[in-house]
């Protein structure tokens, strides 16, 4: 008696665990990838160096004004 045994499908591994998840998986993917391009062309990210002294300046006092030259 050679029977064949089929397993039920209930059983069956699916592709992903659900639609949810690979939905999730495929987002995040994405997400990462547009954040790595961003960075990697300037758009996201630490300023450029020029905009650093700018920003600065509004909280440094300003330089005190030069001592007089005496003439003798």
């Amino acid at each position: 008696m050679s029977a064949v045994y089929a397993e039920p499908q209930s059983f069956a591994m699916p592709r992903f665990p659900s639609r949810r998840v690979a939905l999730g998986v495929g987002v995040s993917l994405v997400a990462h990838a547009v954040l790595l391009l961003a960075v990697r062309s300037g758009l996201v990210g630490r300023p450029a160096p020029a905009e650093v002294p700018q920003r600065m300046m509004v909280w440094v006092r300003p330089a005190p004004p030069p001592p007089p030259v005496v003439q003798d």
